[in-house]
């Protein structure tokens, strides 16, 4: 279980950013530069990038194309290159419900920096909003993530599905004509929550792209991605201690247990109640950051090592392709 000490998105999302910034004749390149993200996060589509870099990158796009509803041209671009999971697994759900039930749950892949659930009144909605106190991802981010979804609900059934309004919470846009062409409903600003609103009535409703066999699959993958993304609040606390102290030499129990005031005793059973323990944490913890080191690439395999504390830069090569599937080595020059 990989430590997470911050809300993150996958990183498809920015080589889409990437993509429609070329196509725009801007230097994509240096935006990136600019906005501190890696070009990696470009070229590689299974790594995380945190909400903040993320939303950096958002704020140059749109300054750099004097375009408000810039999120939407991403959202076109990452439905026409993308086959990501939260995609396959709207596709291949039996009935409206089902599907909007797998993006809600499944979102948490594409970031874990937001809270979505499904809410029924007089419409059954699919809500997005911030997680208490937390600022949401960048409002390009949850244009394209809205459009998206309302983009392949409509290929889904014939005749298409339309939501009857969509609300958001950001203000009205400057470019209105943009999300006027995308929704056919009606389209409200500054609100609560951003809501999808589709009719209680099509909840039932059968899709024509409906796969048994792939939405099995796609559960047990998403299942596993969405649990290590989304940590349990008590083990992220001890994993945050955990990757402060690993530079510091060797972790225990004990000196964790201080840092956080707690008992050992006390430590232990928190862990319990969330499904985990303190070894599973550490090896999570080194491995993270291990990877950033390595993705980071101004550091030697052997300096790593011994930086997290193994023994033997040999040690630590057994440990990561235990965890990983391949050596440090390996994992760098694929990064």
């Amino acid at each position: 279980m990989a430590a997470q000490s911050s809300y993150s998105t996958i990183s498809s999302w920015m080589s889409s950013v990437h993509r429609v910034l070329q196509d725009e004749n801007i230097d994509a390149d240096a935006l990136f530069e600019k906005s501190g993200i890696s070009l990696e996060y470009v070229h590689k589509q299974d790594l995380r990038v945190g909400v903040d870099e993320a939303r950096q990158v958002w704020r140059e796009a749109v300054l750099a194309t004097g375009d408000d509803a810039f999120g939407l041209k991403v959202a076109r671009a990452l439905l026409e290159f993308s086959l990501d999971p939260v995609t396959l697994a709207i596709e291949s759900s039996s009935t409206l419900g089902e599907a909007m039930t797998r993006f809600i749950k499944f979102y948490q892949v594409v970031s874990n920096g937001v809270l979505i659930y499904q809410e029924r009144g007089t419409t059954t909605d699919v809500v997005i909003t911030s997680k208490g106190d937390t600022q949401l991802p960048a409002q390009e981010a949850v244009d394209a993530a809205i459009a998206i979804m309302v983009t392949r609900m409509q290929s889904l059934a014939s005749p298409a599905i339309n939501p009857v309004r969509v609300e958001f919470m950001r203000q009205r846009p400057k470019n209105i004509k943009a999300f006027n062409d995308t929704y056919d409903c009606d389209l409200y600003f500054g609100c609560e929550n951003n809501r999808i609103c589709y009719p209680l009535v099509l909840e039932d409703q059968p899709l024509v792209k409906a796969n048994a066999s792939l939405s099995v699959v796609l559960d047990e993958y998403l299942d596993k991605t969405v649990k290590e993304i989304a940590m349990p609040p008590f083990t992220l606390k001890v994993s945050e201690v955990v990757s402060k102290l690993l530079f510091k030499g060797e972790v225990d129990l004990t000196q964790v247990a201080d840092e956080m005031g707690l008992g050992v005793r006390s430590l232990q059973r928190n862990l319990k109640e969330e499904n985990t323990g303190f070894k599973e944490i550490i090896e999570g913890c080194k491995l993270a950051t291990a990877k950033r080191l390595l993705i980071k690439n101004d550091q030697s395999v052997t300096d790593i090592a011994f930086l997290l504390g193994f023994s033997s830069p040999s040690n630590f090569v057994r440990f990561f392709k235990r965890l990983e599937g391949v050596s440090p080595g390996e994992f760098q020059s694929g990064v």
